[in-house]
């Protein structure tokens, strides 16, 4: 299973954000374009995806995506700082989604006064459960440090 693009959502200095990806990826560009934004985003998804697994989901309403698998994870197991990730400090909850090559999609919420809820986007039913999240979503993520 691969990432098949990263997207944001009023996140650091971007109001929204995409990039597709390929088997394998390096980002290079201005300053400014997004690169190291783009790889703490992974670094946040690797972590996340890391707690989320070893736990069971509840069942919840998610806006248009319906009922989802949802996880609650401690901003502890983030090894970034979080104070700094919504969008020009807003009062808003900042977005992470990952979508994976099998067309199913992670959502990372990020505010930095609660726990991160993140949530399965699938064609099947959501399940509680760990097995379920590592059944529809065995994305492995590899973060190569910044040069």
């Amino acid at each position: 299973m691969k990432l098949k693009s990263l997207e944001f959502f009023d996140y650091k200095s971007f109001p929204r954000f995409k990039i597709s990806a390929r088997d394998k990826n390096v980002l290079v560009g201005p300053n400014n374009a997004g690169k190291s934004t783009s790889l703490d985003a992974l670094r946040i998804a690797f972590d996340v995806l890391r707690s989320a697994r070893r736990r069971s989901s509840q069942l919840r309403s998610q806006d248009v995506h319906g009922v989802c698998a949802t996880y609650f994870v401690p901003q502890s197991v983030v090894q970034l700082d979080l104070r700094y990730c919504v969008h020009n400090f807003k009062e808003v909850t900042a977005k992470i989604e990952l979508t994976a090559t099998n067309g199913n999609k992670f959502v990372i919420k990020l505010n930095p006064d609660a726990d991160l809820e993140c949530y399965l986007v699938s064609d099947t039913p959501a399940q509680k459960g760990s097995q379920y999240l590592k059944s529809q979503f065995p994305l492995d993520i590899v973060v190569v440090p910044t040069v």
